[in-house]
């Protein structure tokens, strides 16, 4: 039997909150309410998810109802504040068209952050879905509000005591005799709080005990063997058998047959919940320093499953120093990684306050603290390095100079071949994923020093490797590699591989990492039409994220593909946003690099525009690139020293010897200018470059047109000695891989010698190679929302395969290669609209 205040909330309001202590029944009662509604998402809260609660609560709710929670996903990953991930998720859930319940037991021990968070949801959240929270105590989520408007009710203590009725019907389904007499004087004893009531009927019919008496006999009652794995398991919020006993089976059938009794077990998902009035007796009962080896022991099994968050939770409580120290041995690069900084923190703080004896252990676990703030770690790790080598502790030697050779790569620095052989000779005792890490390492610093060959191979067996944490640190590699060696098919292929690798996934400020990646090694391989569509969706879904670090490259390497296709206005725009940002890149080389391209394409964008005296102010560099802009803008302007310019930008240009790709492909691009504009002035000129160890991608782009045949053509065509379309042909196979900044200078410097004709012929409208069916568009602009193929499937009621076979068929007629380019060029096409800006 229900209580009649709980069933009336649960179906009249879509914003309910069940507020009493313990023992009232607010979990059993509101599951018992629910049953069998299969739109119930219920999320059983834990204490060491307070800031944390985002991805736990979702994978709740994404079981129920799939196309939801992306967005919010990755807002969290990023550390929004609560109350955008309430909006955000909010916003998502406008798209559920069907019911959906979120239940969360234990809201309290999530604290502010997550009160915050429901309070918004709960104010913005649409009509088919509800929003339960069960709670010990006041939590500030609006509810006078909810109340005042109509969609809200509060269901207290006063709402879950037991009646005579209600504890008659229990009495008779524990087969327990009940008089009217002893029915009321258990009420009157015990004001109706139903775990007293449901002890005191177990108890002997005079018992006038209290409640921890009750408990205490109740426990009393129980097999010795079940007392024994009530207190064994006693630190445990949750007990998962699959974490307490891996290996034994017999323990889930004794807790289930424990859950048979709710005042002692109850049955939650993935395992089981003690009564926390049960647990305090037993805590009491075994007392503080046996439950703190309690603590240490959950702490263990925890690490041991790979689960850090709940590891730490225990290891805060179980006060050994030595149990701290062995966590971060051997889990604190991953907990770093995971966002965990604050449990590492207080771990390592613990070590120092004990004094205890881990030179390197504490310089290591510093250097990675020091390197999740974005700081230069280095000489944590080489001291890291220096201590487990005088201590002999070889794992601890291994990570220091792992992370080290990281650090160094990070910063561009060469890294010395004995260091990273040294590296690979240690990384097998150490495991498989050592080992890979230790080769991706190796192969970056190959990549560096010109030796691609070698890079790839240390790469054979990890490319397919199929784990996408494994492809996001091969992929650019990989792809890097082909594209120098002039690999420009298999460069694309493993691009577009990681895009679609977490294209599918939640994690969408990875995916907008690939496609910035894919975007860069786009403009390398000369397709910047390819570069653009990538770029201006990598810029999209990157947009509601605060990502500092990463948001240098991502504006620059859109405001670089936007001046390639014309588009100055977006051009300015981004290279004044990668200005702004460039200050938070992690690495100085990063940031100086950032504030030159962004000066370069800002100066450009001047020059197309027409404005050639604020291009030439902005390009009074003495580098290479700006010596050779400043002699194509002199050209533009017909000033006198033109000639001059370019000679002195021709010998800049010969000395310079690149550091990278994308300085290779911008040095030939800019020798390229030069010569057309020598040819232009009758002149046959080739100006020398060194693009070692580049010479394979700079051939791949040497394979169109030149510019120089158009400087010919263009005089010949002045003198009427050749037909105005030479130069449209020559222009269009110059420009083979779509417009770039180099062929639109060229066309405005042509405008004098084809005598008022157009620069070239207009160009085509795009459009699609065959009309999409409305089925297509459909999903085409689901796709622009930013849902997956599973997603889109559960919306459109179809299998994942159907939507993957439509997917297929609207990248084909739109003429692109992934999903990301299909809604960037829907986008330009005008056949979806631009996706709306995020919460």
């Amino acid at each position: 039997m229900l209580p009649e205040a709980l069933a009336r909330a649960l179906r009249d309001a879509p914003f309910v909150v069940v507020q009493a202590p313990a023992g009232y029944g607010k979990t059993t009662s509101t599951r018992a309410a629910l049953d069998g509604d299969r739109s119930v998402a219920w999320y059983d809260a834990q204490p060491w998810e307070t800031d944390a609660f985002a991805g736990a609560l979702l994978a709740r709710v994404r079981a129920v109802r799939p196309d939801v929670g992306r967005l919010t996903l990755a807002l969290a990953e990023q550390r929004a504040d609560p109350e955008r991930l309430g909006a955000a998720f909010a916003e998502e859930l406008t798209h559920v068209d069907a019911p959906l319940r979120i239940v969360v037991d234990d809201a309290h021990v999530l604290g502010p952050s997550f009160a915050a968070f429901a309070r918004t949801l709960a104010r913005r959240m649409p009509k088919p879905v509800g929003l339960v929270l069960l709670t010990r105590v006041p939590v500030d989520v609006g509810m006078p509000e909810a109340v005042a408007a109509g969609r809200g009710a509060l269901v207290d203590a006063s709402g879950l005591r037991f009646d005579a009725d209600r504890t008659r019907a229990l009495a008779h389904s524990l087969g327990v005799g009940a008089d009217d007499a002893r029915i009321q004087a258990l009420l009157k004893r015990t004001e109706g709080w139903p775990i007293a009531v449901a002890l005191a009927l177990r108890a002997p019919a005079s018992s006038d005990a209290l409640l921890d008496e009750l408990v205490a006999h109740r426990l009393d009652a129980l097999a010795p063997d079940d007392r024994a794995l009530l207190e064994a398991t006693a630190a445990y919020e949750t007990i998962e058998p699959d974490i307490v006993a891996p290996n034994d089976s017999a323990v889930a059938a004794r807790f289930a047959a424990l859950a048979d009794d709710a005042s002692l077990v109850g049955t939650v998902r993935g395992g089981f919940r003690v009564h926390p009035l049960v647990r305090e007796t037993l805590a009491r009962r075994v007392g503080e320093r046996a439950l703190a080896a309690r603590h240490d022991d959950s702490a263990a099994a925890y690490a041991r499953a790979g689960r850090l968050r709940p590891a730490l939770f225990h290891l805060e409580r179980a006060h050994d120093v030595a149990a701290d120290a062995a966590f971060l041995r051997t889990h604190a690069p991953a907990a770093v990684a995971s966002g965990l900084v604050d449990g590492v923190r207080g771990a390592l703080a613990r070590v120092r306050a004990a004094r205890a004896a881990e030179p390197a252990l504490v310089a290591l676990t510093d250097g990675l603290l020091a390197k999740s703030r974005g700081d230069d770690a280095r000489a944590s790790f080489i001291e890291a390095a220096r201590a487990a080598d005088a201590s002999g502790d070889d794992a601890l030697a291994f990570e220091a100079r792992l992370q080290w050779v990281e650090a160094d790569l990070a910063h561009g620095d060469a890294v010395a071949r004995e260091r990273i052989d040294d590296l690979l000779a240690r990384s097998p005792r150490h495991g498989a994923a050592a080992q890979g890490k230790a080769l991706v390492r190796a192969g970056w610093a190959d990549a560096l020093a010109g030796r691609f060959e070698h890079a790839l191979a240390r790469l054979d067996g990890f490319a397919d490797a199929g784990d996408p944490t494994v492809l996001a640190d091969v992929a650019p590699l990989a792809a890097y590699a082909h594209l120098a060696l002039g690999d420009f098919e298999e460069a694309e292929h493993v691009a577009n591989s990681l895009i679609e690798t977490w294209a599918a996934g939640d994690d969408l400020v990875r995916y907008a990492g690939a496609l910035v990646w894919a975007a860069r090694f786009a403009l390398l391989r000369g397709e910047t039409r390819v570069a653009y569509e990538l770029a201006r969706e990598g810029e999209r879904i990157a947009r509601p994220f605060a990502l500092r670090a990463q948001a240098a490259a991502l504006h620059a390497t859109l405001g670089e593909a936007a001046l390639h296709v014309g588009e100055t206005v977006l051009a300015r725009r981004e290279a004044r946003a990668a200005l702004r940002s460039a200050d938070a890149a992690w690495y100085a080389r990063d940031a100086e690099r950032t504030r030159t391209l962004a000066m370069r394409i800002l100066a450009r964008a001047d020059a197309l525009d027409g404005d050639l005296l604020a291009a030439l102010a902005a390009s009074g560099g003495d580098d290479p690139l700006a010596r050779a802009d400043a002699a194509a803008f002199a050209a533009l302007a017909g000033a006198n020293d033109a000639d001059a310019r370019r000679e002195h930008a021709r010998t800049a240009l010969a000395q310079a010897t690149p550091v990278d790709g994308a300085d290779a492909v911008s040095l030939w691009s800019a020798a390229q200018t030069l010569d057309f504009l020598d040819a232009l002035a009758g002149r046959n000129v080739e100006t020398p470059l060194r693009s070692a160890p580049f010479d394979g991608l700079i051939a791949r782009r040497a394979e169109p047109e030149a510019l120089a045949p158009l400087g010919v053509a263009l005089r010949l065509i002045a003198r009427g000695a050749q037909r105005p379309e030479t130069y449209d042909e020559l222009l269009a196979r110059a420009a083979h891989g779509g417009p770039r900044y180099e062929t639109q200078l060229v066309a405005r410097l042509a405008a004098p010698h084809l005598r008022g004709r157009t620069a070239s012929a207009a160009a085509k409208r795009d459009e699609p190679l065959e009309p999409l069916t409305a089925r297509e568009h459909e999903i085409l602009e689901l796709l622009a929302a930013g849902l997956t193929n599973r997603e889109i499937a559960q919306r459109l009621i179809v299998s994942a395969r159907t939507v993957e076979t439509h997917v297929a068929r609207i990248t084909g007629k739109l003429g692109v290669n992934s999903r990301a380019r299909a809604v960037a060029r829907a986008v330009a096409l005008g056949i979806v609209a631009p996706p709306a800006e995020a919460v």
